[in-house]
């Protein structure tokens, strides 16, 4: 068997000598090389092979570079040739990528941000949260005071943990004062654990005294007008004086935990000494693992630990730090994200790109035999297969490069509107950054080469004789796929109409929704603190009673827009172990909560009008709390007893009121004790009003509220506007899908112009015999519309098994839910017809029209 040379290099050498490169090539490599061999060996032939080779290689570098660059500007202007030639064409593709590689950029934006929450923390793969299985297997990330410093000194993987708890302030210094400001206790470990910036004062030391407060730059920008805060006084709710230990830069947006100031976490013990003991749940609690150590390693010790501390608690886990925003299950206290809503936005983004390239192969395969003519000739002139392939992949690639730029101003336009419906601060600078660049660069030659390869494919087979004698018959299979991906354009478009219908539909069932209590005309003002609600909360309500608008008023630590806790209760006749029973709401108000709020007693009797010998042990209780608690009717459970970890001793049943709703529909009804006395701590003064000018009563409230309480700043609130507040991201992701069908139709009416204009043109001499046959403009727009009209019809039947199993996904995820109608799929119908009517229907009115004279004369 005869030695050859290495396999590349012998493919070099004859690519090298298909190009014609004379001056590398000297003489039959082959050749000389069995000559070496037979001479002086293989191993010598071999070294002089590649050596050869090697030597010629920086040649044919810098001649296939030189080359590279003068087809690449030659393709650069032949595309732009066909575009000028095809403005109509160009322009509906480059609108439609550029519509759609915008949408896909503010997307790609909105779900980098959502990835990158609490990223920016030096440990972040470190830090966790702990949670807990409650006895009632209900996740919660609320955890004793003393869990996490225990913890901490007994579990050798924790290197460190702090407690945080947030609540609104009223913070003063000098003249200048606000209410509203976010103050979070934390330990000391906080600002050793996490990675906020810190602009004045030492981080180790500024929460060790209990009297200090912490401020964001923000927070000295508005209360020190370039004044050196460090050092000076602030006063808290008009009591507390605290000293300004350090300055840390904003809580970054992409943090899922939000504060304006720092104050240390054994200030909250003060006025909170249940915290200090097991059993007073009320604090979330971070820990940072020591180097190595992982959540798996603490299974056995956190077991241990609730079984020594068996108060609400079942078990501990661990939730990563990054986790939390889009993965949690469990209450927080500020919203997070969602990571359905992030995959869906994605799938989106992804249809919308699949839209606009759909556009490109139509156009491009229609249009591929007004250019078989250029292809027959630059085969003839010596150009091969991969020389147009290159050519129509480098016009695509343009193209898409085109409607980035134009994507981009686009993005830049719309993310102002966009960031004030989200909430959001997103910018284009992560696009236009070197990363982004490059990543933007690929994405232009990824999306150009995949939406014209077929075209490329398809055009670049014409062999050269059939075109140029026009013997070469047009396949029908680039019809069948002109016509697949229209029916494919129109059945993402109607899924999409669906889906906004429906959660349209859903909006509004929650707004109109029955929740309980009358929500009209209540108007709430907050009392911001313990002792402001303790002392002088009855004074208030009492002087407000005597407006003649005020018919009912109460002073509440909650409400029915959201509980002020929750806790195990159990009937007691039945002996069940508190730790397991059915945990319920706990509403803490006076006796007038429930006509003020207009709850329904459908047993028993209310707690208002108070009359003598009315205990504080005497609750009312919700519809489904009788059920939780094994009675069968709510007759049966009047008189009865019940024990709660929040009482000391049993507590009455005397009413029964219907079930009210304390969140949203997302969630199902919860189980309500009403007590009938307010707790020290901050609450709120609802008042019922008569009908008639809120704005005047308000005047006068306000009046009264300065008389009484002049050092605290009037605030209200309409408990329906708060109400309102349940459903906002519903809301925005309403008005996101209404954008992206709209968007989603538009691009597939784009597409649908632009081949209702070809084939009006490809039809002109038969549209021209017609009319002089007697066709009438109606029988020519519905002769063209109709092959249309077909595959929209067949979208929608495609469209809608998949559009009606997407929705009922969606809906799963409220516990009271709409009804899909087939109404929707009816008027969505009508919409898609609509719109492919409208793309349509003017071309084929001007083909129509025109004069037949004219088009028979032009054949």
């Amino acid at each position: 068997m005869s030695a050859r040379p290495p396999r590349w290099a012998a493919w070099l050498l004859r690519h090298l000598r298909l190009r014609g490169d004379d001056d590398i090539l000297l003489g039959d490599f082959e050749e000389e090389f069995h000559y070496l061999r037979q001479q002086y060996g293989e191993a010598y032939a071999r070294r002089w092979y590649v050596r050869h080779v090697l030597v010629s290689l920086p040649g044919f570098i810098d001649q296939m570079t030189r080359w590279s660059l003068h087809m690449f500007k030659n393709y650069l202007l032949v595309a732009a040739r066909a575009f000028r030639k095809h403005p109509l064409y160009a322009t509906i593709n480059v609108l439609g990528l550029a519509l759609a590689l915008a949408c896909s950029l503010t997307i790609l934006l909105f779900v980098t941000e959502e990835h990158s929450f609490d990223t920016f923390h030096v440990n972040a793969d470190r830090l966790y949260r702990l949670e807990r299985i409650a006895m009632n297997d209900a996740p919660s990330s609320f955890t004793d005071g003393p869990t996490g410093p225990t913890m901490a000194a007994d579990f050798a993987q924790i290197q460190a943990a702090s407690r945080l708890s947030k609540g609104a302030h009223l913070l003063r210094h000098g003249e200048r004062q606000a209410y509203g400001d976010a103050v979070a206790y934390a330990d000391t470990t906080f600002l050793q654990m996490f990675s906020f910036e810190v602009l004045q004062g030492d981080r180790t030391t500024m929460l060790s005294d209990p009297n200090s407060i912490v401020l964001t730059a923000s927070l000295v920008d508005k209360y020190f007008d370039g004044e050196n805060p460090v050092g000076q006084t602030m006063v808290m709710d008009n009591a507390k004086e605290l000293v300004v230990t350090g300055v840390i830069a904003d809580v970054p947006p992409n943090s899922h935990y939000t504060f304006d100031a720092l104050a240390p976490f054994s200030l909250l013990i003060q006025s909170n000494s249940w915290l200090e003991h097991f059993g007073g749940v009320g604090t979330q609690t971070y820990v940072l693992l020591a180097p190595g150590a992982q959540p798996s390693d603490l299974t056995a010790d956190f077991a241990h630990f609730a079984e020594a501390n068996p108060v609400w608690t079942q078990s501990f886990y661990l939730r990563p730090l990054t986790d939390i925003h889009l993965h949690s299950d469990v209450y927080e206290v500020t919203p997070q994200g969602d990571m359905a809503t992030v995959r869906l936005f994605s799938a989106i983004a992804l249809f919308i790109l699949l839209l606009a390239c759909i556009n490109y192969v139509n156009l491009s395969t229609a249009r591929s035999a007004q250019r078989m003519k250029e292809v027959g000739l630059r085969k003839v002139l010596g150009a091969d297969r991969v020389q147009l392939l290159f050519q129509f992949l480098s016009e695509s690639i343009l193209l898409t490069a085109a409607a980035l730029v134009l994507a981009l101003v686009l993005v830049a336009l719309a993310l102002p509107g966009l960031n004030s419906v989200l909430g959001r601060a997103l910018s284009v600078a992560p696009l236009v950054s070197g990363s982004g660049l490059l990543f933007l660069g690929g994405g232009v030659l990824l999306i150009g080469a995949a939406a014209g390869i077929y075209p490329a494919l398809h055009l670049a087979r014409f062999l050269p004789a059939q075109v140029l004698k026009q013997t070469i018959r047009r396949p029908g299979h680039t019809s069948r796929l002109r016509q697949s991906l229209v029916v494919l354009q129109f059945a993402v478009s109607t899924t999409l109409i669906v889906a906004t219908l429906v959660v349209g539909q859903q909006l509004q069932f929650m707004q109109q929704q029955d929740l309980g209590f009358d929500s009209e005309q209540v108007l709430s003002l907050p009392l911001r603190d313990g002792a402001l609600l303790n002392e002088m909360g009855e004074v208030l309500k009492a002087r407000l009673l005597s407006d003649p608008q005020v018919i009912h008023a109460t002073v509440t630590n909650s409400g029915v827009d959201a509980p002020i806790s929750s806790g195990p209760v159990a009937a007691s006749q039945f002996g069940e172990r508190e730790e397991s029973s059915p945990v319920h709401g706990y509403v803490f108000a006076d006796p007038e909560f429930q006509p003020t709020v207009g709850l329904d007693v459908i047993a028993g009797e209310s707690l208002w009008p108070k009359r003598e010998g009315r205990l504080d042990t005497d609750v009312l209780i919700s519809k489904q709390a009788v059920t939780t608690l094994g009675w069968r009717t709510p007759e049966e459970a009047i008189g009865q007893t019940l024990s709660a970890t929040i009482s000391d001793g049993l507590l009455t049943v005397v009413g029964v009121v219907d079930d009210f709703h304390t969140a949203s529909l997302h969630r199902s009804v919860r189980p309500m004790i009403i007590f009938g006395k307010a707790v020290p701590r901050d609450g709120k003064l609802m008042l019922r009003l008569a009908p008639g000018s809120a704005q005047h009563a308000i005047a006068r409230f306000e009046r009264v509220w300065t008389e009484v309480v002049p050092e605290w700043p009037f605030e209200y609130e309409f408990l329906d506007d708060a109400l309102q507040q349940r459903y906002a991201q519903d809301q925005h992701e309403a008005a996101l899908y209404r954008g992206f069908a709209a968007l989603a139709l538009f691009i597939a009416c784009l597409g649908l112009f632009g081949l209702a204009a070809f084939m009006a043109d490809q039809r002109t001499k038969e549209i021209g015999v017609r009319k002089v046959l007697g066709a009438t403009v109606y029988q020519i727009i519905l002769l063209l519309s109709r092959e249309f009209a077909v595959l929209v019809c067949v979208a929608i039947v495609l469209a809608t098994p998949v559009a009606y199993t997407l929705m009922s996904r969606w809906l799963e995820g409220f516990a009271y839910q709409t009804d899909i109608s087939w109404t929707v799929f009816g008027v969505a119908a009508v919409i898609a017809f609509a719109i492919a009517g409208v793309a349509v229907s003017y071309h084929a009115l001007q083909a129509a029209r025109q004069n037949p004279v004219r088009s028979l004369r032009a054949e």
